[in-house]
């Protein structure tokens, strides 16, 4: 993937949320591939080292640096040299973008005051539980209750972590399981607790996020009783205590007791059960039953739709002529050309037309000739390069992102000046023209997340 337009990308979110200095700080780190603070310092001569200070920390509230403590081998004075050590986290200031969808998906599981909490700890970052109590929203105790019941469900599904607690001393804490003292690392996520800030992990964010995508487009190529198994193996997923979890063997028995308690009675005997699973094979190998447990590959299913989504894609940005040769050269790896001019019903030049320029876009490439041993004549073979071909997808999309978020940044520049212009002069005209460039925000907000929505099935 094109480093230079995920970069920025996510320097442009970072300058709609914080501002042009803060997004230069993380833009110079990461194109120095990961900076110490004496690098930063020399880089940023002109800026006093209170504010470098300032915006290194604000990055690091909210999760987009990584800060360490880097000991040199060389000895001064008898004494190892320690520096401060920088590091980006450019799929953290992506994942910004997500953050409405975040809070949706959290409010349909949690209710209103689970959307409340996230959305609390998503705009403070890293928060201490504390300080929450002080809001006027949770200061009866009744309510509270409420609110840390929600917060230690959400640090059991991992969508809520410690800030100061690594992913490599979670893993060890859960490989000794027989540790009297593991307790002490996960302390129940509650407003008393001072000893730790809290933050979200994102990455598990996005797997649930994923995971709703995939279901959502799964459930309109399956029946009633499939619906509810895909759902109850997706559930499932998400209750793992193992992140980004796309296969788990899960017991059909189970299945039942699922759909009671969700208040769905199916008639699910063994046989039926076994039956609508089959029935979900619409895909090769994307699921695998044994011993009456069974396991969905979300891998294969993933790259289904992916390829599906990629169809859309080229047929809207090229023409049906180009989808309809896209989509017979994808069901292959490779096709003689003669075979390609038979299954597309077009004629012989409009099929080379668009076989050239798919050639010329790098989508596909000619195999070596091969001499035909009857009638001596060359036969020419066509192989897709569906790596490639996601690749180009992916990266026009992330382009496309980038431009809406320039055009949401122009949008609330225009609307400051509009704002200042206001204060300057009581005109209704500015008023009104406030009000049209707030719903093109609103436009563009909703094209933002349906252009992420891909890009998540794409890529992240």
């Amino acid at each position: 993937m094109n480093y230079d337009i995920l970069l920025n990308l996510a320097v442009e979110k970072i300058r709609i949320d914080f501002g042009d200095l803060i997004a230069s700080f993380f833009r110079i780190i990461s194109i120095n591939n990961n900076c110490f603070l004496g690098q930063i310092t020399f880089l940023f001569s002109n800026i006093s080292y209170r504010s470098i200070r300032t915006c290194i920390l604000a990055l690091f509230q909210y999760n987009l640096v990584i800060i360490e403590n880097f000991k040199n081998l060389k000895y001064i004075y008898n004494g190892k040299v320690h520096t401060i050590k920088i590091s980006t986290m450019i799929s953290e200031a992506i994942y910004r973008i997500r953050y409405p969808r975040f809070i949706a998906l959290i409010e349909y599981d949690y209710g209103l005051y689970g959307a409340a909490i996230l959305r609390s700890i998503l705009h403070y970052g890293q928060l201490y539980l504390s300080l929450v109590a002080k809001f006027s929203l949770f200061k009866s105790n009744q309510i509270i209750k409420k609110v840390e019941d929600i917060l230690i469900h959400m640090a059991r599904d991992s969508l809520i972590n410690r800030s100061n607690l690594s992913s490599k001393s979670k893993f060890l804490s859960n490989s000794r399981v027989n540790n009297t003292n593991s307790h002490l690392l996960f302390p129940k996520p509650l407003f008393k607790s001072t000893a730790s800030s809290w933050k979200i992990l994102t990455t598990r964010f996005n797997f649930r996020l994923k995971l709703n995508i995939l279901f959502s487009l799964l459930q309109e190529y399956q029946n009633f009783q499939i619906k509810h198994v895909i759902k109850f193996y997706f559930s499932r997923l998400l209750s793992t205590n193992i992140d980004f979890t796309y296969e788990t063997w899960i017991s059909i028995d189970s299945i039942s007791d699922f759909c009671k308690d969700s208040l769905v009675y199916l008639m699910l005997n063994d046989k039926l059960v076994v039956s609508s699973i089959e029935n979900l094979c619409f895909i090769d190998q994307s699921i695998e039953l044994k011993d009456f447990f069974f396991k969905i590959n979300l891998i294969e299913i993933e790259q289904f739709f992916r390829e599906k989504l990629i169809e859309n894609l080229i047929v809207n940005q090229f023409g049906k002529k180009f989808g309809v040769i896209f989509n017979i050269m994808s069901s292959k790896k490779i096709f003689e050309e003669k075979e390609i001019l038979e299954k597309s019903n077009l004629n012989g030049i409009q099929t080379k037309t668009v076989l050239y320029q798919m050639h010329r876009l790098g989508f596909i490439f000619l195999e070596d000739f091969q001499m035909d041993g009857v009638t001596s004549n060359r036969v020419r073979f066509w192989k897709l390069d569906f790596t490639t071909v996601s690749k180009k997808i992916t990266i026009s999309t992330l382009k496309c992102l980038y431009n809406l978020l320039l055009r949401l940044e122009n949008y609330y520049w225009i609307i400051k000046k509009l704002h200042n212009s206001v204060n300057k002069q009581n005109s209704n005209s500015p008023n009104k023209k406030i009000n049209n460039f707030l719903e093109r925000i609103k436009i563009l907000l909703i094209s933002i997340v349906k252009i992420d929505e891909t890009l998540n099935v794409l890529y992240f």
